[in-house]
């Protein structure tokens, strides 16, 4: 027993002292403007040897290193210089980007640090005091020689000082006078008596590309960036119906900008781009972000710390945040901007136990009492809903003709917004939008179920547009029209002062029966027009007297009119099949109904 036990007992402390070995030590990296630095930890008096190959590199230490850890490195610099890294037994190997210096040297620490240089002429420096320390150096006065230091030890060091001054001696007789300093000893080695010239202002650079982006999009003016979207989208396309990345990214920044995540995230993901921090920031924007992307962290700066708490996890990761900065990026943000996130910020700055820090911001008062709820904008930000509803009113209140760009994008927009009081308000003005740009189809599809929308839109055409065009567009509006409209009253007047009796009594129809027999004069009936002829499905299908293949194909299309359209491409073409399956079922029974000529 004995035996096996000092047998065992080795083997136990081998496996878990290599557990302990194999620890990994993390390479820290860090931008700045000139140089990409990478720094790691291992045993002081490290000694190596860069041999350099084209824009390959490898560094030889004559120690061997800890196992390194580099799954981190490219999180907060580009691949602007270094595009590559590697760990070898024997040391790293590198790719680089450019003709880039490669600079190595060892702090007292032991840290190693790795600088890859825009200068193609900087050596690698071999001594671990390549860097001077920030440390005061010591000043150590020269005496007088040894002889009349010993002659006058008894005498106070002032009064001999005194002397001197007073009867200074011929050259070579008495004390010699020295300088106060003229040898400065620094604790880690001696450095250079004469100062070492420093720029006149502190050059500050980001030190993560993350940061930069965060900040130029939380600090953009939303509105300003909904008036550039159309300067943006007319390059996105080439002739080859493909994307231009170029442009396709700068329009996925204004999108950004704009505080529209979703369509940020659906521009990078459809041209197949390689932008991952803008996809990160446009997912948290969107709240769909996971954070498994890695890049929004909290001691990068104040922007990625906004951007890790819009992503509702910052929890484990907000100790390294700077917490004042937060709060003065957070003053600074335009107003449209705090308004959209304030609510998920003060949610997110909850949870890490941080809610004081909005105490006092933007100067709100508390005693206001509870904001009122904000409708929701299904990932689309309240806003962007807000300006495309101040573009649609300021345009039609002068009477001003939006572009067809224009008019695309608020059309595109509309199904991102659910049912409420700010959708209803944009479908009213974009309706009017599009009578003005004579798009009448899609006009009516917007308003057409709602008979008191229609009869608005018909008296802006009267009211606005040629009498040829008005009446283009009511022909098209009519089977919409209510009864008794005041509209549609005018049209026929119209039509009959004109001499199109026929038409004018399509108008009469819509109206009262006893309306319609007034206008006839007394003396002479109105003709009634067949609702057949006409086209009026929706009186057909409300008789209960008539039926037969004609009724049932009118009830049949009332019934597809009043169905919702399904969501999702699929269901909406598999829908519309049917539909049309149908709609041929009934034509073909009021084909083979009809009598042979």
């Amino acid at each position: 027993m004995r035996m096996l036990r000092k047998i065992f007992l080795p083997l136990v402390l081998a496996v878990f002292g290599a557990q302990v070995h194999a620890q990994s030590v993390p390479v820290q990296s860090g931008e700045h403007e000139t140089f990409s630095r990478l720094v790691f930890l291992t045993e002081l008096g490290q000694e190596w040897q860069i041999d350099r190959s084209g824009r390959s590199a490898s560094i030889e230490f004559a120690r061997p290193l800890p196992q390194l850890d580099l799954s981190k490195v490219f999180y907060f610099i580009p691949k602007d210089r270094l595009t590559s890294l590697t760990a070898t037994e024997a040391g790293l190997s590198l790719s680089l980007s450019c003709e880039c210096g490669i600079s190595v040297f060892q702090l007292q620490s032991g840290h190693i640090v790795v600088d890859i240089t825009d200068d193609a002429d900087t050596a690698s420096l071999a001594q671990s005091s390549a860097i001077p320390l920030e440390m005061p150096p010591l000043n150590i006065p020269l005496l007088a020689s040894t002889a009349d230091l010993l002659a006058r030890r008894g005498e106070r060091t002032s009064s001999t000082n005194a002397a001197v001054v007073a009867n200074p001696a011929e050259p070579g007789q008495g004390p010699v006078s020295a300088s106060p300093v003229q040898i400065k000893m620094h604790p880690s080695g001696s450095i250079s008596l004469l100062p070492i010239a420093k720029p006149s202002t502190p050059l500050k650079s980001l030190a993560c590309p993350f940061e930069k982006l965060s900040r130029e999009v939380l600090l953009a003016d939303p509105s300003d960036a909904v008036t550039s979207l159309p300067q943006h989208l007319s390059g996105v396309l080439n002739g080859r119906d493909g994307f231009e990345r170029d442009a396709a990214l700068e329009l996925a920044l204004s999108y950004l900008k704009a505080g529209w995540g979703a369509e940020a995230g659906f521009m990078i993901r459809s041209a197949d781009l390689e932008a991952p921090m803008h996809l990160q920031i446009a997912d948290a924007l969107d709240e769909r972000a996971t954070g498994a992307q890695g890049y929004a962290d909290p001691g990068c700066g104040p922007a990625s710390a906004i951007i890790a708490l819009l992503e509702g996890n910052p929890e484990g990761r907000w100790d390294r945040a700077d917490e004042l900065a937060v709060v003065q990026l957070l003053a600074d943000l335009p107003q449209d901007r705090w308004n959209d996130i304030r609510d998920r910020i003060a949610e997110a700055l909850s949870s890490v136990g941080a809610s004081d820090l909005l105490v006092g911001l933007r100067q709100e008062s508390s005693s206001a009492g509870a904001p009122a709820p904000t409708p929701p904008a299904a990932g689309t930000d309240l806003s962007a809903v807000e300006s495309v509803l101040d573009m649609l009113v300021h345009a039609n209140a002068s009477s001003t003709r939006l572009s067809t760009v224009e008019i695309g994008n608020a059309l595109a927009f509309l199904p991102s917004i659910p049912p409420n009081e700010k959708r209803a308000q944009i479908k009213s003005e974009l309706a009017r939008a599009l009578l003005r740009a004579e798009y009448f189809h899609e006009a009516i599809d917007l308003v057409g179920s709602e008979s008191a929308e229609a009869e608005a839109l018909l008296g802006l055409a009267l009211q606005e547009m040629p009498i040829e065009k008005t009446i283009e567009f009511a022909v098209r509006l009519r089977p919409y029209l209510s009864s008794g409209s005041e509209g549609a009253r005018r049209v026929a007047d119209v039509l009959r002062s004109w001499g199109f009796e026929d038409a004018a009594a399509r108008f009469d129809a819509v109206k009262s029966p006893e309306e319609a027999r007034n206008k006839a004069g007394g003396f002479r009936e109105a003709k009634s027009a067949s609702p057949w002829l006409t086209r009026n499905f929706p009186e057909m299908a409300r008789s209960d007297s008539e039926t037969g293949p004609r009724t049932d194909l009118a009830r049949l299309i009332v019934l597809q009119n009043e169905e919702a359209t399904t969501k999702g491409d699929l269901s909406s073409a598999q829908q519309a099949l049917e539909h049309s399956r149908a709609l041929s079922e009934a034509i073909a029974a009021i084909a083979a109904a009809s009598p042979a000529r």
